[in-house]
């Protein structure tokens, strides 16, 4: 995970769940390194997660970030789009499976998934922190809080996402069209769950990254959790 300990020069960044699918950095010379406040993304890097991973029409995604909004803008995109990268899906030819951007133009963060209909979330909206991306069948939401809202953020149908590859920072490794969407600032964190969390594991998510990443001095207690939760995650950090 995106610790402090990873000296500036790491290569890799190491998945935490059981599926072990680390990602491989590319070596793009934009001042690219691991710092005290996650992997500080220069504008032209990204990460290739090993592997591929398998989703059919439920996930939940969630970063934390320590970037800004004036950073992210700075990543510039193509044909007017303007994306700034979190995390990139490619499933079947399409990039964008499962992906969660910033869009400088519409000033707005998205979760695009399986070609289907965006669900957005305005920058003005944004804790600066947080972001959580989940598919339940046809409804998505996008949101930074600590809990579900009580409505989707969009509906309609949608296929399976099918076999995922996944980038950190960029969709498709940077390539073709995507070449100059990539995200800038640290990323502190990326977890990935083949299912909808609950409320409660999405607020113990959220302390622990407060624990871990903003200085909070107390942890929600495994007690809390519901008797069924397993973090299972397919890929976390």
């Amino acid at each position: 995970g995106a610790d402090a300990a990873h000296v500036p020069a790491a290569t890799t960044w190491k998945d935490l769940s059981p599926s072990a699918k680390d990602a491989t950095f590319n070596t793009a010379e934009d001042g690219s390194a691991w710092t005290a406040d996650g992997y500080s993304f220069g504008g032209g890097s990204y990460a290739t997660a090993s592997g591929t991973v398998s989703l059919g029409t439920v996930a939940t995604v969630q970063a934390v970030t320590k970037t800004t909004i004036e950073t992210l803008r700075e990543s510039m995109g193509v044909n007017g789009n303007q994306w700034s990268m979190f995390i990139g899906g490619k499933s079947r030819g399409l990039n964008d499976a499962c992906n969660i951007y910033y869009n400088k133009g519409n000033k707005k963060f998205v979760f695009k998934n399986a070609n289907g209909g965006n669900a957005d979330l305005l920058q003005d909206n944004w804790d600066g922190r947080y972001l959580t991306a989940i598919r339940n069948g046809n409804d998505k939401y996008l949101f930074s809080g600590a809990a579900l809202p009580s409505s989707p953020s969009a509906s309609g149908s949608q296929s399976s996402m099918g076999e995922v590859q996944f980038w950190l920072g960029s969709a498709d490794g940077g390539s073709g069209s995507f070449a100059a969407r990539y995200f800038k600032g640290p990323l502190n964190a990326i977890r990935l769950y083949s299912r909808v969390l609950e409320n409660k594991e999405l607020a113990w998510n959220r302390a622990v990254d407060e624990a871990r990443f903003f200085g909070a001095s107390t942890v929600v207690p495994e007690s809390s959790l519901p008797a069924s939760a397993n973090p299972n995650a397919i890929i976390a950090s």
